[in-house]
């Protein structure tokens, strides 16, 4: 979904009249000098959706809803490419033949919830007035555009640039309405996912790239190796990898984050402790057939990533992506955190999420380990106590370890009846302790009895 809102193209289907848009520069211009106090103006000026024309608003309003109507299609392409399927129809459960139909909706406060976008073509029917539109001062300056007219006549000059700045002007509205939007709804980050099985995949990058540098023993004469058959959610962690390890430049983000400029990388403080779990770091580079690759250094050795161990090969991706990659507003996903680890890793890699979460990034994650859940619990704990000032003396925990109630839904799946269809429910957490852990004391229980009563037999 955050995916196919990032990649709408859509233009303005009409343009604003010269009268909206000298009343929309007139905004810009005032709300700009109010913003500089007497310095250089702000690049980008805040306003409400409210404080523009009427006329203007119901046009900004209808190309956001037509933006929306076109996320709906982006959304089947991208449902069909992540399951390898030729068509959403084709999404089921098991046993049932009614197609899976996949929505998202927004719900507030003494309000119903609404539709916004999804498989069905649903969209929202109103924007509200809490959308906030972020305006570049530039794009309304029309004595700078100006000069571009200037070796037209003087009728020509007049009317050609005031089609233009209509024009302009209309993009850049539309571009801002969208954007502040997706603020509004929470999905204006990019979306990061990191699968389970993530260090096999590493590996199976390497092949890739191998692979298809053998296509070019085409034009020798020589036998072609087949690409490897790889569904969605693999082919898109490789792909990202690729753009990744391809460029040493920080970040790699095309004209769809240009309303992205205010958003600042993650802090250091979720990957220093990733880096202590590993007891080293990641870094990018080339092996010995120049194929880039991932690699690990320890106290100044340096090994390829195949060579390390499995705990390390698992928590790469994550390092790169936190280093290179995550930014305040994105959304993580990563599957079970904690394969391969030792259960005093798996509690330093929980606090890593939680720390991600404090830096702005929303976190998705799938475990099943009591481990984890557990220090999530005692983050819990940690926001709950108000005498912290740098780090607890007891536990060692760090104040960016601190988790609030209000920051974490844990949500569970399980199955009521052989051959059902899995159910999920909300779990209640409990201020006091943390997150309920019945399911895993249940299975303990069982297992000591077992145990107490094997050795009653031994007796």
């Amino acid at each position: 979904m955050r995916r196919a809102v990032l990649d709408a193209r859509r233009g303005p289907s009409t343009t604003l009249t010269t009268e909206e848009r000298l009343a929309l520069e007139d905004v810009v211009l005032r709300v700009s000098h109010q913003s500089e106090s007497g310095k250089r103006a702000m690049r980008d000026v805040r306003v409400r959706i409210e404080q523009l024309q009427t006329s203007t608003i119901l046009k900004a309003t209808r190309w956001t809803l037509e933006s929306l109507s076109e996320v709906g299609q982006l959304l089947e392409r991208q449902l069909c490419t992540s399951f390898g399927v030729p068509s959403t129809n084709e999404l089921r459960t098991w046993e049932k033949l009614v197609p899976v139909a996949i929505e998202l909706h927004r719900t507030g406060s003494g309000r119903d919830s609404a539709c916004l976008f999804g498989t069905t073509g649903s969209s929202v029917s109103s924007l509200g007035k809490d959308v906030t539109v972020t305006l570049d001062p530039l794009d309304f300056d029309s004595a700078r555009h100006a000069q571009r007219f200037r070796n037209l006549s003087d009728q020509d000059h007049h009317a050609g640039k005031e089609v233009w700045l209509d024009q302009r002007a209309s993009r850049a509205l539309q571009s801002a309405t969208w954007h502040g939007f997706l603020e509004d709804v929470g999905l204006s980050g990019r979306a990061h996912y990191l699968p389970a099985g993530r260090s096999g995949l590493l590996n199976a990058w390497t092949d890739v790239v191998r692979l298809r540098l053998e296509l070019e023993r085409e034009s020798y004469g020589l036998p072609t190796a087949r690409d490897p058959d790889l569904d969605g959610v693999a082919l898109d962690f490789i792909s990202s990898l690729a753009g990744l390890l391809g460029t040493r430049i920080r970040d790699r983000r095309g004209i769809t984050d240009i309303w992205r400029r205010q958003r600042s990388p993650v802090t250091r403080k979720s990957l220093s402790l990733l880096r202590q779990v590993m007891d080293g770091k990641i870094y990018s580079g080339s092996g010995d057939d120049m194929v880039p690759t991932l690699g690990y250094e320890q106290g100044g050795h340096r090994i390829g990533i195949r060579g390390a161990s499995s705990m390390v090969a698992d928590l790469a991706p994550l390092a790169m992506w936190i280093d290179r990659i995550v930014r305040d507003g994105d959304l993580l996903i990563i599957d079970e955190p904690e394969s391969h680890l030792h259960p005093e890793a798996i509690r330093l890699v929980a606090r890593v999420l939680v720390r991600l979460v404090g830096e702005g990034v929303s976190v998705v994650c799938a475990t099943h380990s009591p481990v984890l859940l557990h220090e999530l619990s005692n983050c819990i704990l940690l926001g709950q106590r108000n005498d912290l000032v740098s780090q607890d003396p007891v536990g060692g925990y760090d104040i960016s370890d601190r988790l609030s109630l209000n920051d974490i839904a844990v949500h569970r799946f399980y199955r009521a009846e052989r051959n059902e269809p899995a159910l999920v429910t909300k779990v209640e957490i409990e201020p006091d302790w943390g997150i309920p852990e019945d399911e895993y004391v249940d299975v303990a229980t069982r297992q000591s009895e077992d145990t107490s009563r094997l050795i009653d037999g031994l007796a």
